[in-house]
């Protein structure tokens, strides 16, 4: 009994399964079910037992290049918070990351090739039934102009029975990307018929709910494809690059005119760059990160950095903790990414085109932190999403390799 009971604690994918639902409830009306946030923590707990569990493997295993430099930024970021600014409110945010970096991220050599698969595809299914029943019953209330208030929150409108509208469109686009790739990876399964209307229903909300941010999900698509059509690596980068730096060099030049554009992300974004300009190399600490922002320009609003912090993931990240972790950060993502890359390069047929397909879903994801914080420092579905697949993806590469 103790047994099974260790064999389920310290699989990977009952945990990701638990904590995925939790995530999702919080930004939907099941977070009004009475001690629902008990999983949350419920999750956190597990997480955090599964976290060594996973690193005692690894060290027995030796690291690979990838996993050597998580735990470069997850080390340095935690040598900053214990020297620079020290607090249990930041230890506790570093924690979150740790339990998301090194649980529901992790690169699993034990399994078998087609064991992934299998528990990738029950993901999958779980996350497309899922965002079919609330983009439904979304949908509904919005075409039959139904609204009500339940505790303090008022569904309908624009965001159905999500919390947020931009949490129901970018759950949405994350249903819709999810399905393509069941429809793409089990193209004669009896499930086909049902991947194929979600992906047609997922549209509908994703366009009443005006998300703009989620429609980076379907940008990343067309953009991934070209992508991986041309190897040549000047063109790579160029794709990368220049839309940085137009990006960066726009902002700076006309952020005082993209605030209907930008939502007013562009009042946040001004704010943290004066603050980064006195912290550039450690940071301000996430204790500090509301205080700091707002100080720098007393009496400007700054709407939804409470909930939703800087609304960029990398201004997040430098802002918090400084420019060398946001390095060590992008480097850990590079690794990943040039690794899947040169994978899927070789590849082809079924296996280049589902490759093809969670590159986008992943690539996606970074687009929207580029107007959303969320791939660390908060328990977000989107960042359970997002380190999942990644998780699983690399696994299943690194199994086809050996």
């Amino acid at each position: 009994m103790l047994k099974k009971l260790y064999n389920v604690s310290s699989n990977n994918f009952y945990f990701c399964l638990f904590f995925l639902f939790s995530s999702l409830c919080f930004v939907t009306i099941l977070d009004k079910i009475p001690y629902i946030t008990l999983l949350s923590k419920g999750a956190l707990v597990w997480g955090l037992a599964l976290s060594i569990v996973n690193i005692i493997k690894i060290i027995k295993r030796k690291p690979n290049l990838i996993e050597l430099s998580l735990y470069t930024f997850l080390g340095f970021t935690l040598l900053i918070n214990l020297i620079f600014y020290r607090s249990m409110g930041n230890l506790k945010i570093w924690l979150v990351n740790f339990i998301i970096l090194s649980s529901v991220f992790y690169i699993n050599l034990d399994k078998s090739h087609d064991q992934l698969d299998k528990e990738l595809k029950i993901l999958s299914n779980f996350i497309a039934v899922f965002t079919f029943i609330f983009s439904l019953a979304s949908t509904i209330m919005y075409f039959a102009n139904i609204t009500f208030t339940f505790g303090n929150d008022i569904y309908g409108h624009d965001q159905g029975l999500y919390v947020y509208k931009n949490s129901l469109a970018i759950a949405a686009s994350i249903g819709l990307l999810v399905s393509v790739y069941m429809l793409v990876k089990y193209r004669y399964d009896k499930t086909k018929f049902f991947h194929l209307l979600n992906v047609l229903l997922q549209i509908i909300p994703l366009v009443f709910s005006n998300g703009r941010s989620a429609y980076f999900l379907v940008i990343a698509i067309p953009f991934v494809l070209i992508f991986m059509k041309f190897k040549i690596k000047s063109f790579r980068s160029a794709m990368i690059l220049v839309p940085c730096i137009f990006s960066i060099g726009g902002f700076a030049l006309f952020h005082e005119k993209l605030y209907n554009f930008l939502s007013s992300r562009n009042e946040l974004w001004y704010s943290a760059w004066l603050a980064i300009k006195e912290n550039p190399i450690l940071g301000v600490g996430n204790d500090s990160l509301l205080d700091k922002v707002y100080s720098m320009r007393p009496g400007v609003v700054l709407p939804g950095i409470e909930v939703g912090g800087l609304h960029n993931i990398y201004l997040q990240i430098i802002t918090v903790n400084g420019a060398i972790a946001l390095i060590l950060f992008l480097i850990f993502i590079y690794f990943i990414f040039s690794f899947l890359v040169k994978n899927l390069d070789k590849s082809y047929g079924a296996y280049r085109r589902t490759g093809i397909v969670l590159l986008s879903l992943l690539v996606g994801i970074l687009f929207v932190n580029l107007f959303e914080s969320n791939l660390i420092y908060i328990v977000s579905f989107i960042s359970i999403i997002f380190w999942t697949y990644l998780g699983y993806f690399v696994s299943s590469k690194f199994k086809k390799n050996h």
